[in-house]
């Protein structure tokens, strides 16, 4: 939402600021069982924009094996606990089509393995540089605590994943305080079998997070514990500026930040227009009068030397990012 306070036939110019989109949780899809390979299916739910989060684990590596990935993904890094237990960590920022692909990881030398694959699908992160800084450890459960190393963050409210491997199957985990489990899978029994899980939390300061400590069911056995921060990335549009003409007292122009999409921009549910005594005032247009450009026309002209506020909602870009909530006076 943003508020705009201004009088008619004043040229009102609004300094743009840099605005982020606080990232969100959307969603996640798993897969596991015995094969040297493995498929996940994008969620019909992500957009153009979103970061997608896989991790992949095996157990009974062998040698130099690893993991050849669909392309377009891009590795964050791998561990390896004494060729017990393998998992490596992709990302991907989805295009326009992906929603609904299928992706294979082949699981490089001969045989079959146990293994768990997880997808996570996050939102509002930065499609440039979305990971800030990774850690991993592969000191595996000691009385019950799987460990995520610390991460330093480089932008306020960044999105911390933990992603956690053991080698043993039924088993589950609890995630660390202030993280919310994203998915927990086990794979086959305890001494022929797997079990993952991947926990998000939202991080608001610049600085060192501190480990993540995970609870496993078992007290001691082999694992990697692995700590991602995604950078906050650009939100929707910004108000640059709003203009009122004495030619046409009955109309108003914003200029947005970025192009717009226009079905919530010509929506006049978005937009709300009142006076200084708090009556609405109606407006019976919103018009794409260029690819960042919205003229309102009102039912009635205004007058001038008159404040009036006006607000708007959910008016997105091309990402579907809304409109950041601020007040300018």
């Amino acid at each position: 939402m943003k508020t705009i306070y201004f009088l008619c036939f004043i040229f009102v110019s609004l300094i743009s600021s840099t605005a982020n989109a606080a990232i969100s949780y959307i969603t996640s899809v798993t897969d596991s069982g015995n094969d040297d390979k493995s498929t996940l299916i994008v969620p019909a739910s992500v957009l153009l924009g979103d970061v997608l989060v896989t991790q992949v684990t095996f157990r009974n590596r062998n040698g130099s094996d690893g993991i050849t990935p669909p392309l377009g993904w891009i590795l964050v890094a791998p561990q390896d606990k004494d060729s017990d237990v393998f998992q490596a960590v992709y990302y991907r920022v989805a295009n326009a089509t992906d929603a609904g692909t299928s992706y294979e990881w082949d699981f490089d030398g001969n045989g079959s393995r146990r293994y768990i694959l997880g997808m996570t699908v996050f939102r509002g992160v930065d499609n440039i540089t979305p990971i800030a800084d990774e850690n991993s450890a592969t000191g595996g459960v000691f009385w019950g605590s799987l460990t995520a190393p610390s991460v330093t963050t480089t932008n306020s409210n960044s999105m911390l994943v933990a992603l956690y491997t053991i080698e043993a199957g039924d088993q589950s985990f609890s995630p660390g305080v202030g993280m919310t489990e994203s998915y927990d899978v086990e794979e086959n029994n305890n001494n022929n079998g797997i079990s993952s899980m991947v926990a998000w939390e939202l991080f608001p300061s610049i600085t060192a997070t501190g480990s993540r400590v995970a609870t496993a069911s078992k007290d001691f056995d082999d694992g990697i514990g692995h700590l991602i921060a995604l950078n906050e990335g650009a939100s929707g549009p910004i108000v640059n500026s709003l203009i009122t003409s004495c030619a046409a007292v009955d109309t108003l122009v914003i200029n947005f930040s970025s192009d717009l999409d226009n079905v919530s921009a010509e929506n006049i549910t978005n937009y709300s227009l009142t006076n200084a005594a708090l009556n609405s005032i109606a407006i019976s247009t919103a018009v794409l009068t260029a690819s960042n450009q919205v003229t309102l026309t009102m039912a009635s002209g205004l007058n001038d030397l008159t404040p009036y506020n006006l607000v708007i909602n959910d008016v997105e870009n091309f990402q579907l990012l809304p409109i950041r909530r601020k007040v300018l006076f």
